[in-house]
């Protein structure tokens, strides 16, 4: 039997089957392949007559690259996942062993044929692997054989990796049953002297004996991550775009798969990315800050992990951190103490507590009651913008820092480690300047709640992971087109400390507004230069405060003409067409500012509208509506 994909014959007195793969460009597992190896598998099954043994082997110099990525899109899927399925339940039913003997590459839905047969002989060059995971899918029949043939850890490393292990690995790990340069010379050699001669009814017995229970779970296990796969996976962006983007030879635009991440990061209170750090390498130290501005460059420079504390947010139920605060006090600090308290901060080795507020000054002194054996610190900052002055003061507040953290690590903080350290933040805050400007310039692209979440993840990230992750996501949006609204063009301001929950910037937005700018974390871009990295640290870091940070509600102004400015400034550089207040609830600063900042915006005819929320608003419909009205406002009233 032999066509265009597939040959079938006996040989040594039909003692042996001979099967061949022999697709033209390295043996890609087709449905005509897989129809033709199925047919001859039912034939010789149903007339086994004198067999002892199949040889399935393949012509080339690889057994096979893998499925037919284009029969494994939505289209075709479900009957090629199918019809592959029903011949490795075949292979593993048939009552003679099948011998592999393998060349080459052995991928993909190649090693799932491959895993269904009997022992496996390799060539030291052979390569095998699952990549499905590269392309935004996975193996289900591997899946399911994989474990059969290996260990669980080694099964899940090629399942989750997609890597290729080599011919030495794969026998080490006892996928392959032994190497030699002629592995199809191996493999008859072992089927001579262990097969030959044996009885077929006796090997059909073995064979059904051996894998009774693990033909039941196969078959059970095939249906479920079948599944699995068609139900679930391939109603995702990431695996469609996945195989569109192989098939059309371009890099897959992984956006939806950013930003799920980042939004786990978000939502979860346990912080389990900086316990998974920490626990990384022993003697690693997290410390967290209320994220307005503290230097991160002198907890990045003594090797610990900034870690940005943002309260519970709305799906934090604060219960003990009512005790320490009266409920005409914002939110924040009831709910980081309640943080605190549940020991969901207990792997933060110390706090910095940055100069806001009275309200976060006092927290930093319950801080230091409550958690006598933490590290804690109130980041004083300068209210005086003179160098000689303020300047001082600043350089001695940080070099205090510098020393206490030198202390905790064991070991003095050099400027060289500084310097590298403000290399680092440097690339950071640049990154999120393309952020920024990128959504300024395509709003629709770079939606603000896929924003915010990306910033957010920047809070317990490491600051170089957060860099790479962020130049991902403008790499991964920009290829993915989405449609273009005639919404507003809107600056949201006033969050200061205490961060508006998701569910707000997805309500504005959903009312027709883009937002081109915010004060979302304003560590991130307080600083709005580069930082010289070649000079004094502390000194360029006390220029940069003084000289060249952002004005916003969270800053001192020392004069009242400059108040206002940067948010024109705001709106002018990012074409918005108005502003929205969003402050607080019971934020005394940001809500005292809040008039001065309506009055510059009313003198040069910007629209704005405001309201208040707490971290944990849970009702967003009178905040749409009226930020929806907003926007129509702006549309029908404004003039271009």
């Amino acid at each position: 039997m032999s066509d265009s994909h597939f040959k079938a014959w006996t040989e040594r007195d039909g003692a042996l089957l001979r099967l061949r793969l022999s697709r033209p460009k390295a043996n890609l597992v087709d449905a005509e392949m897989i129809r033709a190896l199925h047919g001859a598998l039912v034939e010789f099954h149903k007339h086994p007559g004198s067999l002892r043994g199949a040889l399935l082997d393949a012509e080339g110099p690889h057994f096979s690259f893998g499925a037919s990525v284009e029969e494994h899109l939505p289209a075709k899927c479900a009957k090629m996942l199918g019809a592959l399925h029903a011949l490795l339940v075949g292979m593993l039913e048939f009552p003679v062993p099948i011998l592999v003997a393998v060349r080459g590459q052995c991928l993909g839905g190649g090693l799932e044929v491959a895993l269904a047969g009997g022992p496996i002989f390799a060539s030291p060059t052979a390569q095998f692997g699952q990549p499905e995971i590269k392309l935004g899918v996975f193996a289900p029949a591997a899946s399911v054989l994989l474990p059969y043939r290996v260990s669980r850890p080694v099964a899940e490393d090629l399942l989750f990796s997609g890597r290729s292990i080599s011919g030495a690995e794969a026998l080490a790990n006892g996928l392959v049953q032994s190497l030699a340069e002629d592995p199809e010379a191996a493999a008859l050699a072992w089927f001579e002297s262990n097969l030959r001669e044996r009885s077929g009814a006796a090997l059909a017995c073995a064979l059904a004996a051996a894998r009774g229970q693990m033909l039941v779970d196969v078959r059970r296990r095939l249906a479920e991550v079948e599944h699995l796969y068609l139900e679930r996976l391939m109603r995702t962006h990431d695996a469609n775009e996945g195989l569109a983007a192989f098939m059309e030879k371009r890099p897959a635009a992984w956006t939806q798969r950013i930003v799920d991440r980042c939004t786990q990061l978000f939502e979860d209170l346990d912080f389990t990315a900086v316990k998974e750090w920490k626990a990384a390498k022993p003697g690693r130290k997290a410390i967290g800050y209320l994220p307005i501005y503290v230097p991160r460059e002198l907890i990045h420079a003594a090797g610990f992990l900034p870690v940005g504390i943002l309260g519970g947010g709305d799906a934090l139920e604060v219960i003990q951190g009512d005790a320490y605060y009266q409920s005409y006090i914002c939110r924040i600090p009831r709910s980081t103490i309640e943080l605190g308290l549940t020991g969901r901060l207990d792997c933060m080795d110390g706090m910095l507590f940055p100069s806001i507020c009275d309200v976060i000054r006092n927290l930093s002194g319950m801080w230091q009651i409550l958690f006598p054996d933490k590290y804690v610190k109130y980041i004083d900052v300068p209210q005086n913008y003179v160098d000689s002055i303020g300047g001082n003061f600043y350089i001695q507040e940080m070099q205090t820092l510098r020393e206490d953290l030198g202390k905790l690590r064991g070991k003095e903080i050099t400027d060289a480690e500084l310097n590298a350290s403000i290399r680092v933040y440097n690339d950071n805050r640049d990154a999120v300047r393309e952020l920024y400007a990128y959504r300024a310039a395509k709003p629709w692209q770079a939606p603000t709640s896929e924003v915010y979440v990306l910033l957010r993840a920047g809070m317990v990230l490491p600051p170089e992971d957060h860099t790479v992750l962020i130049r991902e996501y403008l790499e991964a949006t920009d290829a993915e087109p989405r449609a273009k609204r005639d919404n507003a063009r809107v600056v949201l301001t006033g969050a200061f400390c205490e961060q508006p929950p998701l569910s707000l910037i997805k309500s504005i937005e959903m009312s027709g507004c883009y937002v081109v700018d915010d004060d979302f974390m304003l560590v991130t871009r307080w600083l709005l230069d580069e930082v010289p990295a070649d000079a004094n640290p502390l000194d360029e870091l006390s220029k940069a405060f003084l000289h060249r940070s952002a004005s916003t509600a969270a800053k001192y102004d020392t004069k009242r003409e400059e108040k206002g400015v940067y948010l024109l400034k705001q709106v002018k550089t990012r074409g918005a067409e108005g502003v929205i207040f969003a402050a607080p609830s019971f934020c005394d600063p940001a809500l005292l500012e809040r008039p001065m900042l309506q009055d510059v915006l009313a003198k040069h005819e910007v629209p704005y509208t405001a309201f208040k929320y707490a971290e944990n608003t849970g009702q967003m419909a009178p905040i749409r509506e009226q930020s929806g009205t907003f926007a129509d406002s702006i549309k029908l009233w404004s003039v271009k």
